[in-house]
């Protein structure tokens, strides 16, 4: 597809592979992953998933002796294994589930769907009509007990045959494979137009929360004034364990909300002596990240500044632009908005700022 391997092609702003990982690395009965590549897309792969606790080895020149070597790569004290296609990135979560528990009990299993289109053989002309009851198109994880896979593969491999699939690998040594369910979103990226197929199911089943942040500090002579990332040319600064940006402290808590995460407070104590005056920017992005590690990142920001002085106005571009490199976004998404409580309250008589923040997150698939 134009040159570029499945695995790297962007779907939904991101490499497919990552789409593929993402059920395997947040289901917790997972202990192991290993990706197999070609070999040379594996400094891409190393580089690509650094972050991530997978294990990358160079495959075979065929799907089945790569999966081979995948096996031998695999802690060997592991009960189940699951094998699944790095081209199917739209695997949910719950059919990755269904198959483990089912892989548990059976100790073989497949998703299955039944075919319900008219079965033809032919080439250009019809040779004749498949009856399709009883027929099923299989997808992947397959799940299998270790020592049975293991024992699968090594047979095929030393009598030098060639199956469709893994559980066709484990039939012809006279084991049932237990069928449950699959799921026709489940589809594998073999053309364009299964890529064109895949980003319209991820748009419909995108996931989105939204998290509200509220940040209050004392305005205090003998402080440097931080406000959105960038420091502000005024007479006071605000008072704070770190450097008191309470617009960014609003964005982070609106940001730990959406996600379902708490506070800043949780992360950022302000008895750690580690955060004493550390820049607002790095915990900031540090909440981005650990939003990004749950699945989640930020669609867009509207936040109100409530202060009497400084004059925010002369500000607001810069400090766009940094919030949206803070959280690697465009600055279109990032908006803010000041305005004065008229001489009313603590506020109006400038002893301190405070900063109201709405963000809306959205699931990554």
């Amino acid at each position: 597809m134009g040159g570029i391997p499945k695995l790297f092609l962007p779907l939904a702003g991101q490499p497919l592979v990552l789409h593929t990982l993402r059920p395997f690395l947040r289901n917790p009965h997972i202990k192991e992953i290993v990706l197999a590549v070609r070999e040379e897309d594996l400094e891409k792969a190393q580089g690509l998933l650094k972050e991530y606790p997978v294990k990358i080895i160079v495959g075979g020149k065929v799907r089945q002796e790569t999966v081979r070597l995948a096996l031998e790569a695999i802690d060997p004290s592991l009960e189940l294994v699951a094998i699944h296609d790095g081209a199917r990135p739209l695997l949910s979560p719950q059919l990755l589930q269904a198959c483990l528990e089912a892989g548990e009990k059976f100790g073989a299993v497949v998703p299955a769907l039944p075919i319900y289109d008219t079965i033809k053989r032919g080439e250009d002309w019809v040779e004749e009509t498949i009856p399709r009851e009883g027929l099923f198109t299989i997808q992947t994880p397959q799940v299998f007990r270790w020592e049975l896979i293991r024992e699968a593969h090594k047979k095929a491999y030393e009598e030098n045959y060639v199956g469709t699939d893994d559980a066709s690998l484990v039939e012809r040594m006279g084991i049932k494979v237990r069928m449950i369910r699959g799921e026709k979103t489940n589809i594998k990226i073999t053309d364009p137009e299964d890529l064109e197929v895949a980003e319209m199911l991820m748009r419909k089943e995108r996931e989105y929360r939204s998290g509200v942040g509220v940040d209050f500090h004392k305005l205090v002579e003998g402080r440097k004034l931080f406000l959105g990332g960038i420091e502000i040319d005024y007479n006071k600064g605000l008072l704070g364990h770190s450097d008191g940006d309470v617009l960014l402290h609003s964005i982070a808590d609106a940001i730990l909300g959406a996600i379902g995460s708490g506070d800043i407070g949780i992360y950022f104590p302000p008895g750690e002596e580690k955060w004493r005056d550390v820049r607002s920017v790095i915990i900031l992005e540090e909440v981005v990240r650990m939003a990004r590690e749950k699945g989640w990142e930020v669609e867009n920001v509207d936040c109100v500044l409530l202060a009497e002085e400084p004059k925010i106005a002369p500000y607001r571009d810069e400090m766009e632009r940094k919030i949206a490199e803070c959280m690697g976004i465009e600055k279109e998404r990032v908006n803010i908005k000041a305005t004065t409580t008229e001489g009313m309250g603590f506020l109006g008589r400038k002893e301190g700022i405070c900063a109201i923040c709405n963000v809306l997150c959205r699931r990554m698939f």
